[in-house]
């Protein structure tokens, strides 16, 4: 699959997603702008390779950020799409099994969680 035909269907795909994909789209797209370094996680989608298997495959070890921030990423998407508290453990879990950025525990975390 060439990357054009990469990235339309995955802007396909987006049109038809259902409120817990919609979520985890925002949290990883918010998790990769506020990462170190900072990514848009849609160019990341579409400049990534794809493996044998079909699956996109980001090298999201490449990039760090704060649990902390990401808890709090997670509830605000939970706040914003009305996510029940099933819905929002199993996109809790998803991010953290998912494609998100590498979990760190520092005081970085702590200077962007009150900039947050």
């Amino acid at each position: 699959m060439t990357q054009p035909e990469k990235g339309l269907h995955y802007l396909e795909f987006m049109s038809t997603e259902s409120k817990l994909t919609r979520s985890l789209l925002y949290v990883y797209r918010l998790s990769y702008r506020l990462a170190t370094p900072s990514a848009s996680f849609d160019k990341l989608v579409v400049e990534s390779p794809i493996s044998e298997d079909g699956m996109i495959e980001i090298d999201y070890r490449g990039y760090a950020l704060p649990n902390e921030i990401l808890d709090k990423i997670i509830n605000k998407a939970s706040k914003k799409f009305k996510l029940s508290k099933i819905e929002k453990r199993t996109l809790s879990i998803s991010v953290y099994l998912g494609s998100s950025p590498s979990g760190v525990r520092s005081s970085y975390g702590k200077i962007l969680l009150s900039r947050f």
